[in-house]
């Protein structure tokens, strides 16, 4: 056995080597670099499956590389001057490699890597795992080629780095240890500033070691497969130059500090307190499915009082693959309510920063415009859901030579919405309509229209619907059914793959006096859309509001 004193003298000696290592080797994980202040991050804290990657960069049909290809020859892009011009135009063809895991490999980059986008300070940095760093530098070769010049090179300790410049900004990029790192700086950056913006030296506190991007997966639902914030209240914070720092950055750009005063620091900062973070990120990410979720955080009080706005959509539930889905909902009497609590509130309080006394205005005139007494009248009417099933548009028409599709209202009053139909329309006058749920065909010439449609409506206690008589019953019932509460949802919008079809199908034809590039940029547009047709399953997108903020989740589907 080894005595007291050996062990001691083997974990002393050990700690020194572990030491000694640490301090050689850089971090693998891109999140130490990133300072935990950050007032911006993207990133994945797990790598994306090359397969996933693939599935979703292939949906478009077309190769992206080739779509900045031809961004390099945009006109607009043409009239930015100087080396920077010259560098964006030669670059960005390879940069369109970023969009597929092979064009990342041509790259010499880690398609199935970790990375990181964030702002240090307000430049941002950009941090991406490499395969092959002489493969990255025979991109930077073929930059050189289409540029016709050699890019300046620049010493960092044992590093050297490439960049560009103007009299404003420099970009520097390159191969340090396992990551290939890009960022933006002030042409006059401080030496030792930008080393550090560069990751040659480790912030005190990163988003690693506090756990901050795990912690934000873990509370939000998120996969890691793509995550991050946009921090309100530092960027405004910063954006107003109250370091020194910010301030030298801004000034360099061009731009002019603000010198805020007392008030305004604090009126904006009470501001921003109430919506402090933009938060996002995937929660489903694999060859079929890719969910992606963003929130509009809110102070909790004023969170609650949004929530009252949302009212119950009729057929919230339905999962049905219509060609196209519009639903919105808001309860209008509680709007009016929030908003004049809004205006309210900014009268008792009104804002004393010179900048923001505009609001003071806009409030008393808001107040004004709630007092309208038809607001009161449209208040019947709180949800609408409209589904398109099938439209035929023959090539060379205007109008549909065939329809299927649903429309439902969600109403306090269905009863009297459909008084009002009957007032408007004469042909309905005879016509029962009850609200026991019972589908009624309606007459034929109840709406002259340039097709002809055979309609039914339906009533409920708290909906009104009317729909082409193709539709299933079940699925129109369902479309009308107003569940006792809603999810908070009050904006709803979806597309399959027959809308794109649909699109690409009726898109005009390239004009034979067009331009070659215009041309191109028309066919290619329309073979973008129809790769779609062929690839989307379905895309659904709800707005919400909960007791977190303004949630938006987009589900994508593929085929």
């Amino acid at each position: 056995m080894l005595s007291p004193a050996r062990r001691t003298l083997l974990a002393a000696l050990a700690a020194i080597t572990l030491a000694a290592c640490s301090k050689d080797q850089a971090p693998t994980d891109p999140l130490a670099y990133v300072p935990a202040d950050t007032p911006y991050l993207f990133a994945n804290r797990t790598p994306m499956p090359r397969e996933a990657l693939e599935a979703w960069t292939k949906m478009y049909g077309v190769r992206i590389e080739d779509l900045y290809a031809d961004l390099a020859k945009d006109p607009e892009l043409l009239k930015i001057e100087g080396e920077f011009g010259e560098w964006l135009r030669a670059a960005l063809p390879e940069v369109g490699k970023l969009a597929s895991p092979g064009g990342m490999d041509a790259l010499g980059l880690k398609s199935d890597g970790r990375i990181a986008i964030y702002g240090f300070g307000l430049m941002p940095v950009y941090r991406m795992q490499l395969a092959d760093a002489a493969k990255f530098a025979e991109t930077v070769a073929r930059i050189e080629g289409r540029s016709g010049r050699k890019l300046a090179t620049r010493k960092f300790g044992e590093h050297t780095l490439w960049q560009f410049a103007n009299d404003k900004a420099q970009v520097v990029f390159g191969p340090i240890g396992d990551f290939l790192v890009a960022s933006v700086a002030p042409a006059n950056a401080d030496e030792a500033r930008l080393s550090a913006q560069l990751g040659l030296s480790l912030p005190e506190r990163s988003i690693a070691s506090n756990e901050a991007l795990a912690e934000l997966d873990q509370k939000n639902g998120f996969d890691g497969h793509f995550s991050g914030y946009l921090d309100v209240r530092s960027l405004a914070q910063r954006l107003t130059g109250r370091n020194q720092d910010d301030a030298a950055v801004i000034a360099a750009f061009g731009g002019e500090v603000p010198k805020l005063s007392d008030a305004c620091t604090s009126e904006l900062d009470a501001m921003t307190a109430k919506f402090p973070r933009v938060i996002f990120g995937t929660t489903t990410f694999d060859a079929k499915r890719m969910n992606v979720a963003s929130i509009v955080e809110m102070e909790p009080g004023l969170a609650a009082s949004l929530q009252k706005i949302a009212a119950p959509i009729p057929g919230s539930a339905a999962e049905d693959a219509v060609m196209l889905r519009f639903a919105a909902a808001v309860d209008l009497p509680e709007a009016m309510r929030f908003l004049n609590g809004v205006a309210d509130a900014i009268g008792a309080a009104p804002y004393q920063c010179e900048e923001l006394k505009g609001i003071n205005d806009s409030a008393a005139e808001l107040k004004q415009n709630l007092a309208n007494p038809g607001l009161a009248m449209a208040g019947a009417m709180n949800a609408l859901h409209f589904g398109l099933e099938d439209v035929t548009i023959d090539r060379g028409s205007e109008m549909p030579s065939k329809l299927s599709a649903y429309m439902t209202i969600g109403s306090s009053s269905p009863l009297m919405l459909w008084g009002f139909a009957q007032q408007g329309v004469p042909a309905l006058a005879q016509l029962t309509l009850s609200t026991d749920g019972k589908i009624v065909s309606l007459p034929a010439d109840a709406f002259p229209m340039p097709i002809p449609l055979e309609l039914k409506a339906v009533m409920t206690a708290k909906s009104l619907g009317v729909a082409t008589r193709d539709i299933a019953d079940a699925s129109f019932s369902a479309a009308a059914d107003v569940p006792a509460s809603g999810d908070g949802t009050v904006l709803r919008y979806g597309f399959s793959g027959r809308f794109f079809k649909l699109m690409a199908d009726n898109m005009p034809a390239a004009d034979a006096g067009m331009e070659e590039q215009e041309r191109r940029e028309m066919e290619r547009g329309v073979a973008i859309i129809r790769a779609m047709g062929d690839s989307v399953k379905m895309m659904d997108v709800r707005m919400q509001l909960t007791a977190r903020g303004i949630e938006m989740v987009q589900s994508n589907e593929l085929n």
